[in-house]
């Protein structure tokens, strides 16, 4: 990190501001980094520290997410939202084409705008994204649990996304649990926290996380529609999974079979958790750099 140049600023839309962080010279080719479920552009600081130069990395917190605006409303927000925010973000850095890198939730998102604005993302790198799609097995398979889980459930403790007052802790709290949780070492949770913790009272701290956006609405999409998704014209992909992901068997295979009949997509594995862009960096280095410097993807990594 101490090599690139860091600039952070706040991008306005009609939703609000959206946080920005980008590293290196802007001159550079474009590469758009965007988080997981309930993270911020934090969790790619690691990843990018250890990337050449020769690249302009960009990343930002999702709405309600980091330093990001909350979304004034009380329904449910789709995913799609934060299409429609990638959208806007590459006009405002007049990016004509660039490459993404995207992780968990991220990959479901940066698919589907893919899929709506094809040929600007020349390349796509997927740190392990089958955990975020198997949502889509319960959309396909188990439909009245997909619907519980976002809505009912939702419906049903209104007051607690919306109007109860947020939970406060010490942030050796918060960094013990992260730890535990992700597997995380100490110095690895406080960057993780480093966009989301806000200073209270009596030593104490809040998430800035929005509640809300722990229901975040994937596109409803069944499995023809889900399989033209992941597989219609994509450009070349780099799938990284984590192997130690703790994804049941029927939710594993329903998604995986989209990433083995395609020769635009190379799947490598780790011998990691779910956060290997964070914990494995230095691990995923070459492997990534490997596949941006390849003209052809159609053989194995």
């Amino acid at each position: 990190m101490k090599n690139k140049l860091t600039k952070e600023w706040f991008f306005k839309t009609k939703w609000g501001n959206v946080a920005m962080i980008s590293w290196g010279d802007r001159h550079r080719p474009g590469v758009l980094l965007v988080h997981g479920y309930m993270d911020s552009a934090a969790t790619f600081e690691a990843l990018v520290s250890l990337l050449p130069d020769t690249y302009h990395y960009v990343s930002f917190d999702f709405p309600g997410h980091g330093k990001s605006d909350h979304v004034l409303s009380n329904l449910l927000v789709p995913q799609g939202l934060v299409v429609e925010i990638i959208k806007e973000i590459v006009k405002h850095l007049q990016w004509r084409s660039f490459v993404c890198i995207a992780h968990s939730m991220g990959c479901a998102i940066v698919t589907l705008y893919q899929h709506l604005y094809p040929g600007r993302i020349t390349k796509m790198i997927h740190i392990d994204p089958l955990v975020a799609l198997t949502v889509y097995y319960y959309f396909n398979e188990i439909h009245g649990f997909w619907f519980q889980w976002y809505y009912e459930y939702y419906y049903d403790h209104y007051f607690l996304y919306n109007s109860a007052p947020p939970r406060l802790y010490t942030r050796e709290q918060l960094i013990e649990s992260t730890m535990v949780t992700r597997h995380l070492t100490r110095e690895q949770a406080e960057i993780v926290l480093s966009r989301s913790l806000v200073p209270v009272e009596n030593g104490l701290f809040r998430v800035s996380t929005q509640p809300i956006m722990r229901r975040m609405i994937n596109l409803p999409a069944f499995k023809d529609a889900f399989s033209r998704i992941l597989q219609h014209n994509i450009p070349p992909t780099l799938c990284i999974h984590a192997t130690k992901s703790e994804i049941p068997k029927a939710e594993r295979e329903f998604v995986d079979k989209f990433f083995r009949t395609d020769k635009k997509r190379l799947n490598v594995y780790f011998d990691a958790h779910h956060d290997l862009h964070i914990t494995h960096a230095s691990d995923l280095v070459p492997t990534i750099l490997n596949f941006l410097n390849r003209k052809s993807v159609e053989a194995k990594l």
